[in-house]
């Protein structure tokens, strides 16, 4: 929870741009290959997204974090220019 807080602070603030997406993507990676492991395996585990969601993991989800992990790539590798 502190790590995903002070990302936001750091990007909310504008501080440490480069080396914050490059954490958030990091972060984002391995959200997407964890529940693709789950799915892949046919677990039916509840995602926990964005708090106490009893949603499972599923392609919605996956769906949700390849967004932001496009997303947070994206912004690194524009900042890091």
């Amino acid at each position: 929870m502190s790590l995903t807080l002070t990302m936001g602070i750091c990007i909310g603030v504008g501080i440490l741009d480069p080396e914050t997406y490059l954490v958030s993507t990091g972060v984002f990676a391995t959200f997407l290959v964890a529940q693709l492991t789950v799915l892949i395996r046919g677990q039916r585990i509840a995602c926990g997204c964005f708090g106490q969601s009893e949603e499972p993991i599923g392609i919605e989800t996956i769906g949700i974090a390849a967004v932001f992990f496009v997303f947070s790539l994206f912004l690194f590798i524009y900042e890091s220019r």
